[in-house]
């Protein structure tokens, strides 16, 4: 396809190559939650199984609770941590060089945690997958950031944003085609399966660095041997104001959004398990109704992100992205 071609506007004032760094950033994104959640599903028969505690004891409930509040806790660090560091990687090496790798980072974390031998074992794995995720951020986000019109960008974050809910559900559905096919006759083992399904983003990585290049903004920066700022001159009087306040609004953004999330599987099965004690359902039936329930769950979840998402651009349009944030 020619250059002309190429850059020709088309929906949004957005010409292809514009679109296709969109679409490898929200593929990316997309990908990068369903890594991160797969965990959610698998813990309540992950951990009992790596504690030597037997499936639906309240032993193993309590155990499940805990753990999947400390892994949470240990993702939301690695992923800030992974922010960060990868943030200054994308500036030396580019945005989708760090996209590609940062992708390979958090998909292989997540397959190697299908091989754990213990919960210290998989927490080392999870935190891997989580510098991966929090990098993945960074340079997807940098990529759209350069690439689309100033004007568009409210239109765009949103446009990448839908790939997080799009993400859950592809790991809600990837939860439920194990749990219902012959490869989950044993619940102890069946969670190794799901987390395999992980590798899938390395594909993703691949065609995305084959399709995308970098965006020119960094190129022109990059081939004339410019200097990347510092983090520290976020917090010069300058700028001081603005990335506190970024920052609190992201650590309430996601501290809230992970303590709703991350629970959502674990009591959606809990209370499947209750409901079939109740009614005598057959224990051979019971995967079957965590896996209905699981499903309902999400999607509510997943539901409701995509609508809340795609509202922002009006919203934001009309009233500000102050009063957005707000009422948010």
């Amino acid at each position: 396809m020619t250059t002309a071609a190429m850059s020709r506007p088309l929906f949004l004032d957005m010409d292809r190559t514009q679109w296709m760094v969109l679409l490898a950033a929200w593929l990316g994104w997309g990908f990068d939650c369903f890594d991160a959640v797969l965990f959610n599903f698998v813990a309540p028969n992950c951990i009992p199984t790596l504690l030597g505690l037997p499936l639906g004891s309240d032993a193993a409930k309590s155990a499940t609770m805990f753990w999947t509040g400390a892994f949470t806790s240990l993702l939301l660090v690695g992923w800030a941590i992974g922010g960060v560091v990868f943030g200054r990687v994308a500036d030396r090496l580019g945005r989708t060089r760090t996209l590609l790798l940062t992708m390979a980072i958090y998909s292989l974390g997540t397959a190697a945690c299908a091989f754990a031998p213990n919960l210290w074992v998989l927490g080392l794995f999870r935190f891997i997958a989580s510098l991966g995720i929090g990098g993945e951020w960074a340079a997807g986000a940098s990529m759209v950031a350069e690439v689309v019109p100033e004007k568009r960008r409210i239109e765009a974050g949103a446009l990448l944003y839908t790939a997080a809910p799009l993400g859950l559900a592809l790991a809600t559905f990837t939860d439920r085609w194990v749990a219902e096919s012959s490869l989950a006759a044993d619940p102890t083992t069946s969670w190794r399966l799901v987390f395999l399904c992980g590798l899938a983003p390395t594909i993703v990585a691949l065609a995305v660095r084959v399709f995308v290049k970098e965006p020119e903004r960094w190129a022109k920066i990059a081939s004339a041997g410019g200097v990347a700022p510092s983090i520290a001159e976020l917090f010069s009087p300058r700028w001081r104001a603005r990335t506190l306040g970024g920052l609190g609004l992201a650590i309430v953004a996601l501290l809230t959004w992970w303590s709703c999330n991350a629970f959502i599987p674990v009591l959606a099965k809990g209370l499947a398990a209750e409901h079939a004690k109740a009614t005598g359902l057959a224990a051979s039936e019971l995967p079957a109704l965590k896996s209905a329930w699981t499903l309902r769950a999400s999607n509510g979840f997943n539901l409701g992100g995509l609508m809340g998402t795609l509202l922002t651009v009006p919203v934001a349009k009309h009233l500000g992205r102050r009063p957005m944030f707000g009422i948010y």
